[in-house]
């Protein structure tokens, strides 16, 4: 609003604001008290890259926590002429499918938002529409809290919640967070937790990544940082197979993932 007074030939500018709505803090005990009333459907892609000791390290992790968790599935992806190594996986009190596709464009064997969304859509067919769906990356790390998270977050028709996850440096000790030990990559989208109802009813074969699905759609979507979940350094390779935008993505994704020289520096100093 703009008032003008013509006595003193000035003019004043006024914004005027919505008063906020009083503001609720919700205690992390909050989500510690909660039961999970609907249990997980983990999916994970593994290709030929991924370490077979962080894949059992997953399967004991899943063990531990399947009270939470109604099945856990696993494509395996292969990029060679070469026969497709199944991995051994031992997890106890879970439901468990492994299945296993080639993908012979390097382009899309590389491409980690391809990925993701091929391997949901592979087990999107064998799940049932009403399951809660939760992909992530086979180098997580995850504990009660970030599953309860991963449940609420979640609302059918409603919103899909895409976390982002902190990721450590190589030469992290993995002794505390929130330091120089790692960073939250705000350009990841390796997480997401949703209903398999909302992904069928948006799902089209143009879409190239599981975010722009979901972006495209009429849920709302909730990408905040959770310090409950960790991922354990990886190697981005294969960015030069990529077109020009994802290629770029993927080197600046890899130079972030090894901090800087004053991050190196600190965790010297602190070790």
């Amino acid at each position: 609003m703009v008032f003008y007074s013509k006595e003193a030939n000035t003019a004043q500018s006024v914004i005027l604001f919505k008063p906020l709505d009083s503001p609720q803090i919700v205690s992390i005990d909050a989500f510690k008290q909660t039961s999970i009333l609907k249990k997980i459907n983990l999916i994970f892609s593994i290709r030929d890259n991924s370490a077979q000791a962080s894949i059992q390290t997953l399967c004991l992790m899943i063990s531990q926590f399947s009270k939470y968790i109604k099945s856990a599935n696993f494509l395996i992806i292969n990029y060679s002429n070469s026969n497709i190594r199944v991995p051994k996986l031992k997890i106890k009190g879970v439901k468990n499918k492994i299945d296993k596709i080639r993908l012979m464009d390097a382009n899309l064997y590389f491409n980690d938002d391809y990925v993701q969304l091929e391997t949901i859509r592979h087990f999107s067919k064998k799940i049932s529409k009403n399951s809660l769906i939760v992909y992530m990356p086979s180098n997580v790390k995850f504990g009660q809290d970030a599953l309860k998270r991963l449940v609420i977050n979640a609302k059918i028709k409603k919103q899909v919640f895409f976390p982002i996850a902190y990721n450590f440096y190589p030469y992290s000790a993995k002794k505390s967070l929130l330091n120089d030990n790692g960073y939250f990559d705000g350009e990841s989208k390796d997480i997401v937790s949703f209903y398999n109802l909302d992904f069928i009813k948006f799902d089209n074969k143009k879409i190239r990544s599981t975010f722009e699905l979901f972006n495209k759609s009429n849920v709302e979507i909730l990408n905040v940082a959770d310090s409950d979940l960790n991922l354990e350094w990886t190697i981005y390779k294969g960015c030069h197979f990529l077109n020009s935008n994802d290629s770029y993505k993927c080197i600046n994704r890899r130079l972030n993932s090894f901090g800087n020289h004053l991050n190196f520096l600190s965790f010297l100093f602190k070790n």
